[in-house]
């Protein structure tokens, strides 16, 4: 197994073999709360004085700084090294996609810092040089930083703009978990547009996906995005029981609070506690703290939430017969993520025809972005051939 196989190169230093192994699975230490432990191989190996291919230690370092970022909270100023340093080994090996991943953890910072001015070179630079290298996956992992830049410039056209395409990139990537996150993005743009009952039903149709996933960062980071929408819908018990659950979760999974994050989330539970009696507040967050995870999803999908209005899916599966047939192609050919040309070339059609389909597509579901139309689209194709 992985630890058998990590402890083995360790002890035979073979340098190499540990540190392909800890870099080549940071997404899957990522995603299942593994931070820590990633962080502790990677420093071990990094220590080590065998030599070894230099562009093997540079995605090493850059990849210790986003784990060291991911499993503390004071490390700014030691990952921003790292990244540095990764950075100028990239550039002098001429290694484009290494610069773009290290442009892009960079421009996360100045994202986190809300200094938007250097983020957008930084994120712009590493944008350009993954679209020149075609990778759909890279696209998208640089892509999705730019909904949450435009959000703080309160640009909420550019931010729909820029989610819609994260979601065709991930689509294009065959990666449902980053379709999922981007769901959040749109759920963020509707409650800035005071939408509050449309963000609670678009962060739910994420947990729901992000959990079945298996992505518990995700699930922690939604249910903290649900906190906040039920307070602002003054549902502060549900508020202060969610609450519970979510720090339950960061707590075991280490995750820290980034830049402003602590801060505004703090002014929520600060509302909150002023709401609610000492004794109910600590009762419902008690509550909270002792669900199990499938529990709180549970709680959040279940019909009693006064929160959430009732899943529109079931209305939107019976509006599946209120498209016509041409509309409902569009839907199977968007179930498999195909771009608007794509589809307007396999059905021999125009591509502003395909775009008036979809707008129909939209009015009929009622939906307003791509990334709910693909989910939806997957849906309900496969309940009409069941």
């Amino acid at each position: 197994n992985l630890h058998a196989a990590l402890r083995w190169a360790l002890e035979s230093k073979n340098r190499e073999a540990g540190l392909r192994l800890s870099t080549g699975l940071v997404y899957f230490w990522f995603v299942h709360g593994h931070v820590m432990e990633n962080v502790i191989w990677l420093e071990k190996f990094l220590g080590q004085k065998q030599n070894v291919p230099t562009v093997l230690i540079a995605w090493a370092l850059l990849n210790h700084g986003v784990m060291l970022r991911a499993s503390t909270k004071d490390d700014d100023d030691k990952s921003t090294l790292l990244y540095e340093e990764s950075l100028r080994m990239f550039r002098d090996l001429d290694d484009r996609r290494g610069i773009a991943y290290a442009l892009n953890m960079m421009g996360l910072i100045g994202l986190e810092k809300k200094e938007p001015v250097k983020t957008e070179k930084l994120l712009s630079e590493s944008l350009a040089l993954q679209k020149e290298l075609g990778d759909p996956w890279g696209i998208a992992f640089t892509m999705q930083n730019f909904p949450p830049l435009a959000l703080q410039k309160n640009d909420l056209v550019k931010a729909k703009e820029y989610a819609e395409e994260t979601v065709f990139w991930f689509e294009r990537a065959g990666d449902q978990r980053g379709v999922a996150r981007s769901l959040g993005d749109f759920a963020d743009i509707a409650r800035l547009e005071g939408d509050l009952t449309r963000a609670a039903s678009l962060h739910t149709q994420a947990l729901s996906q992000v959990f079945q996933l298996g992505d518990r960062r995700a699930v922690t980071h939604i249910l903290e995005c649900l906190v906040v929408l039920s307070a602002e819908q003054r549902k502060y018990g549900r508020a202060a029981l969610l609450l519970g659950g979510a720090n339950a979760l960061r707590e075991d999974l280490g995750i820290p609070y980034r830049g402003n994050e602590y801060e505004d989330y703090h002014q929520t539970v600060t509302a909150i506690q002023k709401n609610l009696s000492e004794s109910n507040f600590n009762q419902a967050v008690s509550k909270g703290r002792g669900m199990s995870l499938e529990e709180i999803i549970d709680y959040v999908m279940g019909d009693t939430n006064p929160l959430m209005t009732k899943p529109a899916i079931t209305a939107e599966e019976n509006a599946w017969f209120q498209l016509t047939a041409r509309e409902r192609d569009v839907m199977r050919l968007l179930a498999e993520g195909h771009s608007n040309l794509e589809i307007a070339q396999k059905l021999f059609l125009s591509e502003k025809t395909i775009r008036n389909h979809i707008s129909n597509i939209y009015r009929k579901l009622q939906i307003t972005s791509r990334g709910e139309a693909i989910l939806l689209a997957r849906k309900l194709v496969s309940t009409s051939e069941e």
